[in-house]
């Protein structure tokens, strides 16, 4: 401990006083400690997999660290614990049976426990920054993109169906996915239930995932933009490949959002499902799907029409060879 100034053994979690806060003045998000409780303990004990950290004094002994077990001060994320906590109480309260509650016992006597060498109260306030941002960094680069969950769901299909020799239905894939992880990844534009959710990924797939042109605009915006790309919500991939299921209109399609981007008049706010779909229920207004359909139309019919006109049928082909694609006309 005096060299490397931290030590990591198994521990007692209620060594540290679970109270005690490094800032103490802001409020616990109770939803974040129900997602915590939902991802790591509802299938019943498990080892902690998290570290817990608390910080000690240069001045701490092996002696006076005895002392101290209850009063141990926590600079880790606090949400990893207090939803363990209440996780285990409410399972006391619905009556869980002795032999789970000892199980649970288990997991708090054994916690992963790093000790560091902290001097004061402002170190200790920096240092708890430092590890939640750390979790954060952690979790968003883990965090699977919307792109990335629906190849895992084709993924667990093609699996299933090799292994079994049997077609999985959507609804069967979907009972499948939800019961062996954890959660359906959030998507503000269009809540979904599981099996909408498989639905819609499975669509998203077939339709544009694996035909290589239409995966290719879509992953260079991911790769651009990342987590903030439009392509991030399923309703909005999932209301593209609905709008048309011809290759070449979803190419011109994506090529089109994809110009946007790349010019700066749009950014991937502006390619919201409700954007791009329009508000035609009702005789609303047309979305920028319509709009991008009916310019490649009118290209169309004004290179048809002009054959009409003495344009020779290898021009005009030559011409809507070129125009028709995107990156053509970048060139």
């Amino acid at each position: 401990m005096k060299s490397a100034k931290t030590y990591v053994s198994q521990g007692n979690l209620f060594w540290m006083n679970v109270r005690q806060m490094c800032s103490p003045t802001v409020p616990i998000n109770s939803a974040s400690l129900k997602k915590i409780q939902k991802s790591f303990f509802e299938k019943g004990p498990e080892k902690l997999t998290l570290e817990i950290v608390v910080g000690v004094t240069s001045m701490v002994t092996s002696e006076r660290f005895e002392s101290l077990k209850g009063a141990l001060q926590r600079i880790s994320p606090e949400e990893i614990d207090h939803a363990l906590i209440m996780h285990v109480a409410k399972r006391i309260g619905d009556g869980a049976s002795q032999e789970e509650l000892l199980a649970w016992r288990t997991v708090f006597l054994s916690v992963s426990l790093r000790c560091e060498m902290i001097e004061t109260k402002e170190d200790a306030f920096f240092r708890s920054l430092t590890y939640r941002q750390r979790y954060m960094s952690t979790y968003e680069s883990a965090a699977r993109s919307t792109l990335q969950t629906i190849f895992e769901i084709a993924a667990v299909k093609a699996s299933y169906e090799e292994t079994h020799t049997a077609q999985l239905s959507r609804s069967d894939l979907a009972d499948l996915w939800v019961r062996k992880s954890c959660d359906l990844p959030d998507d503000e534009d269009c809540p979904k239930t599981a099996f909408e959710f498989v639905d819609s990924a499975m669509k998203v797939f077939e339709r544009i995932l694996s035909v290589d042109k239409l995966f290719d605009v879509v992953f260079r915006l991911e790769q651009k933009y990342g987590k903030q790309s439009c392509f991030q919500h399923m309703a909005v991939l999932e209301g593209i490949c609905i709008k048309t299921k011809k290759s070449e209109d979803l190419l011109w399609i994506l090529e089109s959002m994809e110009d946007l981007l790349i010019r700066g008049e749009s950014n991937n706010k502006c390619f919201s499902s409700r954007t791009l779909k329009g508000g035609r229920t009702g005789g609303g207004t047309r979305g920028l799907l319509d709009e991008f359909l009916a310019k490649k139309s009118i290209f169309e019919y004004v290179l048809e029409e002009s054959q009409k006109w003495g344009l020779k049928p290898a021009h005009a082909n030559g011409i809507k060879k070129v125009m028709i694609s995107h990156s053509e006309v970048r060139k």
